[in-house]
């Protein structure tokens, strides 16, 4: 047989030991889907990976669902200030099922829209008899009696010019305006807790004041469950509390009224007739630079804060004598610093002191508006302050909420930011691991195949890498190339690629050594296809195990740089939840919700991939199944 021939048979020969040893493509599939159920029939009997694998799913539905079981707009919102305000949610709160593990049970964050009456509604006062007699029936109740007796003794086509009536319609048009309107909102709250609420806000939307308003004011009433109406402001609290009873069980202010005629009952809302100004210990709230302009409020404690700081004693004792007259106290300039809480407990002389059981049961928040016209024609349908909603401040949500700032009053949403953090724990994980390992396993192939000088140049240049400190130059280049969480990414598949080379390599310089691989050498198949069809599927179990791995070392390293403040400040991710619980002093303050679940989240996600991890390695590592 000649050499020609000799050489053709041999490479027949070794062609068609390659094609028996691999089959057809069908043949291929059905050994490759014989060895996926094989490995699938291991993995169910280990309870680490199913554990683990269990979790990830979990994890999985949690980022692909957040559109539905999360709210959108908090996380677009997550530092928008004036959003998180408007929103209304109380700063620092924990959790509501603080409840179940605390002595003292917590009042639970309401939102309550109140009730809205008309107590009274005069118009034409200046030309309509009728109206002035009504008026006057409350304002002068002697002189109403002699001139209702005088009107009813003339014909009542006669009273529009009679000279006595003219004069009584026109003193008081002059005094009262031609049509006067007082308006109460009633705000009702079920009051069940030990601790009382962190704070109490009446949100109200304020309208331009019209050319025609003269006058106008509002007076806030707490009238307790046990009937005690305490009024912000130093007025008669018996006469308020049999007001305030009337009020609220009949929608009327009965033989009472005259007592919200008196201006000098309310802080007054309008600036010499032409614009509104805040309320008297009312103001708006600042926050940095932005002032918050969409929306006014009243808080309690800022009308404590500002009380605390008046200097004009009867002023105080006027407002806290429903406290202090039944058991006699003498003032102390500390009463006002718990006056919030002593809204809320049982009569004690040590209530001021913020002491003593707390008063359950219904408490109503009378706000009561008068507001006066110089003319009836033209005036707005609607007052110039309207109620919108009363929030009484406690424990809110699954994992409570954190602050702005340090001197916000606002929080926002913590379940809301800890469930969109798992998308993008599973996107940095799971992209920087897997393109990471790839790139590492891609290099230590090539590496271990070519052997010789491309062995020594590649594995030189990988150990150079491997010996940089990685954490620093993270923590530099991210500073150098912009807070974005891309650009984190793409440092960890940069610095993160070169771990598993070496391992990869070891097993190239054993698998290069197969018959196979030298007989597909032998008939001339290039290298690119001996690499990726011959090499690469060997070292296939390795990588998977090695990309789950590699997931908690990703998520941990972002969450280091967000903590660090090198994060993407526009993406909320666990690290920057932890950085701003840092910033916002969350362990001196004792909000351990603010740091605990982001925490904890982490470590589950990386406990649930080390887990898979470790069951992939033990079945896929021939030793380590030995």
């Amino acid at each position: 047989m000649s050499k020609g021939n000799e050489k053709k048979e041999r490479k027949s020969n070794v062609g068609s030991s390659i094609k028996e040893s691999y089959g057809s493509t069908s043949a291929s599939f059905r050994r490759s889907l014989a060895s996926f159920m094989e490995f699938w029939n291991q993995f169910k009997r280990s309870a680490t990976g199913m554990t683990g694998l269990a979790l990830i799913i979990i994890l999985v539905i949690i980022a692909v669902a957040f559109p539905v079981i999360g709210n959108y707009n908090d996380i677009k919102n997550w530092n928008n200030a004036t959003y998180i305000a408007e929103k209304g949610l109380p700063a620092l709160a924990p959790p509501e099922w603080i409840n179940l593990i605390s002595s003292k049970k917590w009042p639970i964050t309401k939102f309550v829209k109140p009730r809205e009456m008309i107590l009274v509604d005069l118009k034409n006062i200046r030309t309509n008899t009728s109206a002035a007699l009504e008026l006057l029936k409350y304002t002068n109740p002697q002189l109403y009696k002699y001139l209702s007796a005088y009107a009813k003794s003339i014909p009542k086509n006669q009273w529009k010019t009679n000279p006595i009536l003219k004069n009584m319609r026109l003193g008081l048009s002059q005094t009262y305006g031609d049509r006067l309107e007082v308006i109460a909102f009633d705000i009702k709250y079920n009051y069940k807790a030990d601790i009382p609420p962190t704070d109490v806000v009446i949100r109200w939307n304020q309208r331009p004041a019209s050319p025609y308003l003269t006058q106008a004011g509002v007076l806030i009433i707490f009238v307790r469950p046990d009937g005690l109406a305490v009024p912000l402001a130093p007025l008669n609290y018996k006469t308020v509390t049999k007001l305030s009873e009337s009020i609220i069980r009949n929608g009327t202010c009965g033989s009472y009224c005259a007592f919200l005629f008196n201006l000098n009952n309310y802080f007054k809302i309008i600036n010499a007739g032409r614009s509104m100004d805040a309320w008297s210990y009312y103001g708006l709230a600042i926050y940095g630079k932005n002032q918050i302009t969409s929306f006014e409020e009243f808080r309690l404690s800022n009308f404590v804060n500002q009380l605390s700081k008046e200097t004009r004693i009867n002023f105080k004792l006027g407002i806290l004598k429903p406290f202090m007259e039944p058991f006699n106290l003498t003032y102390s300039p500390g009463f006002f610093y718990r006056f919030g809480k002593a809204l809320f407990k049982k009569m004690n002389p040590q209530m001021l002191a913020g002491k003593g059981p707390s008063l359950k049961g219904t408490y109503h928040i009378l706000v009561l508006e008068l507001v006066a016209y110089n003319q009836t024609k033209g005036v707005p349908s609607q007052p110039p302050v309207t109620i919108k909603k009363a929030i009484f401040q406690g424990a809110y949500g699954i994992l409570g909420t954190d602050r702005i700032s340090a001197s916000s009053p606002y929080g926002r949403d913590l379940w809301q930011g800890v469930l969109y953090g798992t998308r993008w724990a599973l996107i940095v994980g799971l992209m920087a691991s897997t393109i990471s390992t790839l790139i590492g396993v891609i290099y230590g192939v090539i590496s271990g195949y070519y052997g010789g000088k491309v062995d020594a140049v590649l594995n030189r240049l990988a150990q150079v890498i491997y010996s940089l400190p990685v954490l620093p130059l993270l923590i530099l280049l991210s500073y150098y190339v912009g807070r974005s969480i891309w650009n984190v990414i793409v440092l960890l598949i940069v610095f993160g690629w070169v771990g598993i080379v070496f391992t990869v390599r070891s097993m190239a310089l054993q698998l290069r050594e197969n018959l196979y691989v030298e007989a597909a050498r032998a008939v001339g198949v290039d290298h690119g296809r001996i690499i990726f069809r011959y090499i690469f599927p060997q070292v296939l179990p390795y990588t998977f195990a090695s990309i789950a791995l590699g997931v908690p070392g990703a998520i941990l390293t972002e969450a280091g740089l967000s903590f660090l403040g090198l994060g993407d400040p526009n993406v909320v991710t666990w690290g920057k939840i932890l950085h701003d619980a840092q910033a916002g002093g969350a362990v001196l303050s004792g909000a351990w919700w603010w740091v605990v679940p982001p925490g904890l989240a982490i470590a589950i996600v990386g406990l649930s991939f080390v887990l898979l991890g470790y069951a992939l390695d033990t079945i896929l590592n021939p030793r380590l199944r030995r």
